[in-house]
């Protein structure tokens, strides 16, 4: 009795998903990741936030969280096997993302271009506009980069001495002159 009752719920959650419907919402169209409308998402932020606030794990509400963190120690292992697996498999380790990485590395080279621009402090946007103006080229040796593989940020004037973090004090480097230049300036 009870598995027939379950393969009709089954069935009708398809049924609705099917039609572009949410399966608890049946009046309301699904959205973003075409299983939720509008008001699940809302409904789960709410009680994720209150999880949150509560101490609590959002995914896992009888867990409290790690200290520093906003999830429990469910959340960590789960999150450390899927990055394991990812890495044995040789695939980016970012959740959703199934591009390959190259040898030794644990992203792929789209999400290490991201990465570069958030530690250069200025969006892909801009580094790919700098990257534009150089030919894909190293500034200092003119060796071919490529985003994402050996392409490195380097700020002009260092953030240390008072360098910002804007177009005109980033130029892009050969990863290894970069490593090579350290704290050296290039006068």
């Amino acid at each position: 009795m009870n598995n027939s009752i379950n393969k009709q719920a089954r069935i009708r959650y398809r049924i609705a998903l099917d039609s572009g419907k949410c399966p608890k919402h049946p009046t309301v169209n699904v959205v973003l990741d075409k299983t939720q409308c509008r008001k699940c998402i809302e409904i789960q932020r709410i009680r994720a936030k209150r999880h949150i606030e509560n101490g609590m794990c959002p995914s896992h509400p009888s867990q409290k969280q790690l200290p520093g963190l906003t999830t429990c120690i469910l959340c960590r292992k789960s999150r450390q096997r899927r990055e394991y697996e990812c890495i044995i498999r040789g695939i980016c380790v970012n959740s959703g993302c199934n591009n390959k990485t190259l040898d030794g590395n644990h992203t792929c080279p789209i999400h290490k271009w991201y990465s570069a621009a958030q530690t250069a402090g200025v969006t892909v946007q801009i580094l790919d506009e700098i990257y534009e103006e150089q030919n894909g080229r190293c500034i200092l040796s003119g060796i071919k980069i490529v985003k994402g593989v050996n392409a490195s940020p380097d700020h002009i004037i260092s953030k240390n001495d008072g360098g910002l973090n804007t177009k005109e004090n980033i130029r892009l480097t050969d990863w290894m002159v970069n490593r090579a230049l350290g704290k050296e300036t290039d006068e």
